[in-house]
């Protein structure tokens, strides 16, 4: 399991909220940052690491699941 630091956390939950309640497609938007509504998102992800490594991750847990 990863630790990260809070704010990076938070935006990955609301990316996690949104894949289940739009299934796949809604991580694949170039809508999702708007979608998620969490501003400067890039920039608390970057607490926890590199964004896009992180968002593949989490996909990668996701559809595992």
């Amino acid at each position: 399991m990863i630790q990260l630091p809070q704010p990076a956390a938070k935006v990955i939950r609301k990316i996690v909220r949104q894949f289940e309640k739009a299934g796949t497609g809604a991580l694949e938007t170039g809508q999702l940052w708007k979608t998620i509504d969490e501003p400067n998102a890039l920039d608390a992800l970057r607490q926890g690491g590199q964004p896009a490594e992180l968002l593949r991750k989490t996909k990668e847990t996701l559809f595992a699941a």
